[in-house]
């Protein structure tokens, strides 16, 4: 009577604009010209390889050598291809009563806050509330308890362990993370004895973009690990992406 439901990884690419590509595409173009001589730059290139096109209307630099400056605003740009795939993924699940749980890795910048007012604007007869870092671990199982969303914000790593969230059966990882038991553990919070329902993981990214490739990166870091754990690759799941490569920073800037 222990066996649990259905769980099941899809792996959603949607296309980038040009009008923001271009801009991120030639700054990383930079960074990588410029890493056989200053290898700090590899930690700007992972981070900002996914961080950059869910923030793309705010300058950035690499350790003041390479400079990312926006083409638009948010004002004038409006939502981003992405932004709009989400609320259409959110809004399939709610439709179906399935609460959702959102990923973002860069909480702390105005990615979050983008999210939960677009989402809140998206959906206003539901809740959608933010899961700041700044509530201590002890108490983020009484925090949730007391603070029911139809869809929560969070980051993974504030979750990954010791929480059981069995009412978000739809998990989307708007942003990847780069740490494998970080994604492997809160990929599965609500994939736990006592669930009833089909647990749906959605991993988002842009297509042909160096934030694809991260999230084929992180699938291949999966795969050697499942296959260490005697698991099997699915043909849809995020480990099925990519061949294995030890170091991602690396294998980003050779890509």
């Amino acid at each position: 009577g222990l066996q649990l439901p259905p769980y099941e990884e899809v792996v959603d690419l949607v296309e980038m604009e040009e009008r923001l590509k271009s801009p991120y595409m030639s700054y990383l173009s930079e960074i990588t010209s410029k890493i056989r001589r200053d290898k700090r730059l590899l930690g700007n290139l992972a981070t900002d390889a996914i961080a950059i096109p869910d923030m793309p209307f705010i300058p950035r630099d690499a350790q003041e050598v390479c400079f990312y400056e926006p083409t638009t605003t948010r004002e004038d740009f409006g939502l981003t291809n992405k932004e709009k795939r989400l609320i259409e993924n959110v809004r399939g699940e709610l439709e179906q009563g399935r609460d959702c749980l959102v990923y973002l890795t860069f909480t702390n910048q105005q990615v979050a806050a983008d999210l939960q007012n677009f989402l809140s604007k998206a959906f206003p007869n539901k809740t959608i509330r933010f899961l700041p870092s700044s509530v201590p671990a002890a108490k983020r199982k009484q925090w949730i308890e007391k603070n029911p969303a139809d869809v929560m914000i969070c980051n993974p790593e504030l979750v990954k362990t010791g929480l059981t969230l069995l009412n978000f059966v739809t998990i989307i990882f708007y942003e990847t993370t780069y740490n494998v038991f970080t994604l492997k553990q809160a990929s599965r919070r609500s994939w736990r004895i006592g669930q009833t329902e089909p647990i749906k993981v959605i991993f988002m990214a842009y297509e042909n973009t160096p934030q694809h490739k991260a999230l084929e990166l992180i699938g291949a870091k999966i795969s050697a690990a499942n296959s260490l754990e005697g698991k099997l690759s699915g043909d849809d799941d995020l480990s099925s992406m990519g061949e294995e490569e030890d170091d991602i920073q690396i294998a980003l800037a050779k890509s």
